[in-house]
């Protein structure tokens, strides 16, 4: 009897444990999935911008890797700001050193932010 019971309990496990193998239904729609870098926002990048700097400072990051990674920040959020500039077209920018002082203001009240409790 127990051999059995054993043996059926074998069998309905291999059959749940082989059965997704062969099930064709499933097929994956990769235009479907998103991931989180579908989803930039201005101000995710400047809170990144603001971490890498805290971290700099702690000493958790070296000074070329910090340079590496805020230029990186940098040209993404200035990639995001003409990319709305473009879209309310409402003000006219000229250059990346526009871009780059307000970047550097809106970080600025972030950290003022930051600090006041």
């Amino acid at each position: 009897m127990e051999i059995i019971i054993v043996t059926v309990l074998l069998i309905a496990v291999l059959f749940l444990v082989i059965r997704p193998f062969f099930d064709k239904r499933r097929t994956w729609d990769t235009e479907a999935i998103e991931d989180d870098l579908d989803d930039v926002t201005l101000t995710g990048i400047y809170a990144t911008i603001n971490e890498l700097d805290m971290e700099y400072e702690m000493g958790k990051l070296s000074a070329q890797d910090y340079q590496h990674m805020k230029q990186k920040y940098e040209a993404l959020a200035i990639e995001e700001l003409r990319s709305q500039e473009q879209a309310n077209a409402k003000r006219q920018v000229e250059s990346d050193d526009d871009f780059e002082a307000q970047i550097e203001r809106e970080l600025e009240e972030m950290r003022k932010a930051r600090e006041r409790p």
